[in-house]
């Protein structure tokens, strides 16, 4: 039974990194959308144009493997 357990904590683990390292992909990439969005919002002032642009977010993520493991 100890064996099972032991397996179960592996695999619980082993989720937890690989849901952290997509968290922290998914928040490298939501920077480079916002790096995006606002070099596109200052060329589009310093065109005249506008337009219907996204608002920049903060980055508040509480770090994943700190509350799983």
């Amino acid at each position: 039974m100890i064996f099972t357990i032991s397996r179960k904590t592996d695999l619980k683990r082993t989720i937890a990194v690989l849901l952290d390292d997509i968290l922290q992909r998914l928040v490298k990439l939501e920077n480079k959308v916002d790096y995006i969005v606002v070099n596109a919002s200052a060329t589009n002032t310093t065109n005249g144009t506008s337009g219907n642009l996204v608002p920049v977010t903060t980055n508040k993520r509480m770090n994943a493997s700190g509350s799983i493991r």
